[in-house]
């Protein structure tokens, strides 16, 4: 634990590191990407008996449904096989805007990220807020830290890619990545009032529609 009292993820080492954080014991997993390549996500300790109440149980917008967003599923791990893979792999590495949709963790879209695409990575406030907001700082301290191409968060070939969500987007891996608190259960055209999505967008999805309330 740092100095401040805040438990900090390191991004050497390739073994699961536990953290506490806001009184709740979490834990790096670092899921390889491509050969050479991975990234780390924040995920609740499941085994923590001592957390207490979950710091968001009040949120309006939190549920069973939104905690869900605090773990890794292997929907997203599958997901993540396909996107260095065929078409999806060329657009995500030529630099393509990225949404993902319930992130969750944001596995799907930080690899997205890590590979070359530039990602809105969206979930409802308290986990867009919270875990996803914390796995894409990490992720970015991980890129800057790295002595490989690209891990500056600038493309291999030095050139210079447009960031369709630039106003907060941080430079990761060969791509970026930004947050945005989006809930499809309201209406989401307010919500997207100041946000102009790119043409050709690819939109990623997994494991986030697994409750009849969801659809």
């Amino acid at each position: 634990m740092a100095s401040d009292g805040v438990a900090r993820a390191v991004c050497e080492g390739d073994e699961d590191e536990r953290v506490v954080e806001g009184g709740q014991q979490w834990i790096v997993r670092r899921v390889p990407v491509a050969p050479g390549l991975s990234v780390a996500v924040l995920v609740r300790d499941l085994n923590d008996d001592d957390s207490g109440l979950d710091p968001n149980f009040l949120d309006a917008d939190y549920s069973l449904e939104a905690a869900t967003g605090n773990q890794l599923w292997e929907g997203a791990r599958e997901l993540v096989r396909e996107l260095s893979r065929g078409h999806l792999g060329a657009r995500i590495a030529a630099g393509a805007p990225v949404i993902e949709l319930g992130a969750g963790t944001g596995l799907a879209g930080l690899s997205a990220a890590a590979l070359g695409a530039h990602v809105l990575l969206t979930d409802v406030r308290a986990i867009a807020a919270g875990v996803l907001a914390r796995n894409v700082a990490l992720n970015a301290a991980c890129a800057r830290s790295s002595e490989t191409g690209g891990g500056d968060g600038a493309p291999p070939n030095g050139t210079e890619r447009a960031r369709p969500w630039v106003d907060h987007a941080i430079a990761l891996g060969a791509g970026s990545a930004a947050t945005l608190a989006l809930d499809w259960r309201a209406p989401t055209r307010e919500q997207l009032s100041a946000l102009v999505l790119p043409a050709r967008l690819v939109v990623l999805a997994a494991d986030c529609v697994w409750h009849v309330d969801l659809l």
